[in-house]
């Protein structure tokens, strides 16, 4: 309850009181003579509450970024994406050298619209999705398959907005792309012909790693909204019955018509534990974490999970399909196609819970290490040369 009233105070009242447009970010018009603009939110100016407990690192990200263009000696305005155009009128008169806009998702609406306004030598696609008309047909596909196997037809949830030619044009006007995931976001990108860089996310760098592998049988769930895009659905139903294992579910509780629907199923299978959003790095995260072995997360599309990104950082061993978007390569187990349906996943879960402890133990370390990569060291590093490649500086 405090949290909720000093999130209410802290963050909630700052941002509604916040500028949708800060020009030159760090007052450096004077020094400098290249000028970006930041097309993403401008949340993390008003509020370091929210930058300290948001679940999302994304304002962190933000302020790398910004931060990095500033290193790299340009002028930066940050633009909010509730803004208007209208709101912008003030930033038409500059020349821009560099133009950012994070394009993957609905949080770019007027990105046709600056460019075709605004004057600017190069443009980059900031994606942290895979292209949205692919990630729009898997995710239709996905809530298809569901009213097919339960006869309820679900709502519709994370659809990327727009036609197919506008979501497109996205990318066929910009410079190059930088993309957060590899193989699968990436890939998604090279019908466009364009460089694509990759930047990989930020992870919470302040949660503790101290894993053991005590039951071979306990399982996590960890996913943000849209719980059937991002495959609870099949979970749940491929832990139906299986009464020796545990499934410990960290997730949205907003979605009413889905829980509605998987309530019954959640009360006649006691080995399955919903706690509802929980905060990484509470106590209650790491309780969690200490009880689980494998993270499962079969998602119809994603740039790169950071659910299991973050579940990695504490030893969590993926279980996951091609389209979470993250490499697991040596220390992973891969959910094909065919095992994305509740009949094959369950049969999955049963031979996964035979792999010897010495196994599962060497896999964890490997998970975790694996994890490091996805600090802000290297997403500063990466996101500096996409610049310095894109605008075609040493």
């Amino acid at each position: 309850m405090i949290g909720k009233i000093l999130d209410f105070v802290f963050v909630r009242i700052p941002l509604k009181f916040k500028k949708k447009i800060v020009s030159d970010v760090f007052n450096k018009s004077e020094r400098y003579s290249k000028r970006a603009l930041l097309y993403y939110k401008t949340d993390y100016l008003f509020s370091k509450r929210l930058l300290k407990n948001s679940p999302h690192t994304n304002n962190q990200e933000i302020i790398e970024m910004v931060s990095a263009l500033n290193d790299l000696k340009f002028i930066v305005d940050l633009v909010d994406r509730s803004a208007s155009l209208k709101d912008m009128e003030t930033l038409k008169g500059f020349y821009y050298d560099l133009i950012i806009s994070n394009c993957g998702g609905n949080s770019s609406p007027l990105h046709n619209e600056i460019l075709h306004s605004f004057q600017y030598k190069h443009v980059l696609a900031y994606a942290m999705g895979p292209d949205p008309v692919l990630s729009a047909q898997l995710t239709k596909k996905r809530h298809l398959e569901f009213a097919q196997r339960t006869g309820v037809n679900p709502i519709v949830r994370r659809l990327v907005n727009g036609s197919v030619s506008d979501l497109e044009s996205r990318f066929k006007k910009s410079s190059g792309i930088i993309v957060n995931g590899k193989p699968f976001s990436f890939d998604s990108y090279l019908k466009y012909n364009k460089p694509i860089y990759y930047v990989p996310p930020i992870i919470n760098e302040r949660i503790i790693f101290n894993k053991k592998i005590i039951n071979r049988k306990s399982f996590l769930y960890f996913g943000g909204n849209g719980l059937i895009h991002k495959g609870l659905d099949i979970v749940l139903e491929a832990f139906e019955g299986l009464s020796d294992f545990d499934l410990h579910i960290c997730g949205p509780n907003t979605e009413e018509d889905f829980w509605n629907y998987y309530q019954p199923l959640v009360g006649r299978n006691s080995n399955i534990k919903y706690y509802g959003f929980v905060r990484v790095g509470s106590d209650q995260f790491y309780n969690i974490m200490d009880k689980v072995t494998f993270n499962i997360f079969v998602s119809a599309s994603e740039g790169a999970a950071t659910s299991v990104l973050t579940a990695m950082r504490m030893g969590v061993i993926p279980v996951i399909n091609y389209e979470a978007g993250v490499s697991i390569d040596g220390f992973g187990f891969a959910v094909s196609e065919m095992q994305s349906n509740p009949i094959e996943l369950k049969k999955l879960l049963i031979s996964l819970s035979k792999v010897s402890i010495k196994d599962l133990e060497k896999k964890s370390m490997l998970t975790h290490k694996k994890s490091l990569e996805f600090c802000t060291e290297n997403f500063v590093s990466c996101f500096k040369n996409a610049i310095k490649q894109a605008t075609g500086e040493k």
